[in-house]
């Protein structure tokens, strides 16, 4: 056998190392593929859609459910990470301050600890292709924790992640915005799991039970779970995040979610005057659709959100209400009079002829006045209510929505905070949602004057 020559080996080497990174290629766009599914597995579910649907129609009578964490960290599965990530206790109880340390800030994530879990898992199930099923679970390869070593060393910890966290698409990082999916359901983490007494919230119960009874298993923290109906500014809380997560299929219409988006990010630093501005605008652009889909005009430009408002109320009065009644004309009574002396003593008895027209205008001008009065008095007295296209409740919401956009905009001595923000929120959806469900169920075949008259007849009777 003649011998391989430098360049031979070499060039077999070269080949060994493409082949194996081909490989590799190929297996991070399987595994990568395999996450994109889980991923969609992890959607949000008809039924859970429709309960975070009714907490955003109504959060007072639907509520939510809160798991609020004392957390600890003396714990002997967050002792044994805390010395692979080389922090001190000391370092990670001292909750006055935020570290810049990159490892103690990674360390206090709740993602941190479901990975290392997970990871645990992972070896006891697929210890053969272990780095393939780390990939499909969304964690890099170069974890720095030992999965033979949680595996071997936190049974119960294992045990527990297996019975009410796992299962099989489940995916470990969980970040503020998005639905996290655990074996009973889903939940969100409201705020960061580095704030002192870090909370989870969801619609349902048993997903939060659940997330309580592991973190007890694993001596993270202490869980207290129960359910918000008030005060408002708690029961609000979740209110955008929320909708974030069920935005595509409760509001459907992708045109305003860059605008939700904008708002949400003004909220999220804190910028509530412009969160609140940037959602009036949304319900200025509704506003406007209402107004020109009804009356079949223009809205013209320029109208703040207030005066579109009013201009389809009183647009709606043209057009489904008569006129009041006026005073009755005073001065045809003097007219009459003044022409009665042209005719005194005249044949054929045309000075009575006269008189007795006079006495008929006397009459017909009481009875217009009394008309007219008795409705002004109507009017004080028993405060009907006038025509609207908008139900009660939602008449009311705009009215809301009104005072805090005009708030934000004139930059008032109204203060304006996360509450107000979340209110103006809630108050657009109740309207966007109104808007959509009632654009699709009218005819707009019909006769304009009909529309307007069975739209006003509804929100009477609402």
């Amino acid at each position: 056998m003649v011998p391989e020559t430098g360049n031979e080996v070499e060039h077999a080497i070269r080949s060994a190392e493409v082949a194996a990174a081909r490989r590799e290629m190929v297996e991070r766009r399987e595994a990568q593929r395999i996450f994109r599914e889980k991923h969609a597995r992890n959607a949000i579910k008809p039924g859970e859609l429709a309960e975070i649907e009714a907490y955003l129609r109504s959060p007072v009578s639907t509520g939510f459910w809160r798991l609020t964490v004392k957390k600890k960290f003396d714990g002997p599965f967050f002792s044994y990470l805390a010395g692979v990530f080389g922090v001190s206790p000391q370092e990670l109880h001292d909750e006055s301050r935020r570290s810049s340390d990159d490892r103690a800030a990674e360390l206090k994530k709740l993602s941190t600890v479901m990975r290392a879990v997970t990871a645990g898992i992972l070896f006891e199930d697929r210890a053969a292709d272990l780095n393939r099923a780390v990939l499909e679970h969304g964690m890099g390869k170069d974890i720095p924790y030992s999965p033979e070593v949680i595996s071997r060393d936190f049974a119960p910890v294992l045990n527990a992640f297996r019975q009410f966290v796992y299962h099989p698409d489940f995916l470990p990082t969980i970040s503020q915005g998005r639905a996290y999916r655990v074996k009973s359901g889903v939940l969100l983490l409201d705020g960061s799991w580095s704030d002192v007494q870090p909370s989870l919230v969801a619609t349902q119960k048993k997903p939060l039970e659940d997330m309580a009874a592991f973190i007890v298993a694993a001596q993270l923290g202490k869980p207290e779970l129960e359910r918000i109906f008030s005060p408002e500014d708690e029961l609000f809380r979740p209110y955008f995040k929320l909708l974030y997560i069920g935005y595509d299929d409760i509001i459907k219409d992708s045109r305003i979610k860059s605008g939700l988006k904008t708002a949400f990010d003004y909220f999220t630093t804190s910028d509530f005057t412009h969160c609140i501005s940037s959602l009036g605008l949304i319900a200025e652009d509704f506003l406007t659709q209402v107004f020109e889909y009804y009356f079949r005009m223009p809205c013209g430009k320029g109208h703040t959100l207030g005066q579109i408002y009013e201009l389809i109320n009183n647009k709606l009065r043209e057009f489904t209400q008569p006129m009041p009644p006026g005073l009755g004309d005073m001065d045809a009574i003097y007219r009459t009079v003044n022409e009665l002396e042209q005719h005194r003593g005249a044949p054929d008895n045309g000075y009575e002829k006269k008189v007795e027209a006079a006495l008929r205008d006397v009459i017909s001008l009481i009875k217009a006045d009394r008309r007219y009065f008795g409705f002004r008095i109507d009017q004080a007295t028993k405060g009907g209510r006038r025509a609207s296209l908008f139900p009660s409740m939602l008449n009311e919401d705009l009215g809301e929505l009104i005072r805090y956009r005009n708030a934000a905009s004139h930059k008032s001595r109204v203060p304006l905070g996360s509450f107000e923000a979340l209110r103006t929120l809630y108050c657009l959806v109740t309207f966007v949602v109104w808007w959509h469900e009632t654009r699709m169920a009218t005819d707009w075949q019909l006769p304009r004057d009909e529309i307007l008259r069975t739209a006003s007849a509804a929100a009477a009777a609402s």
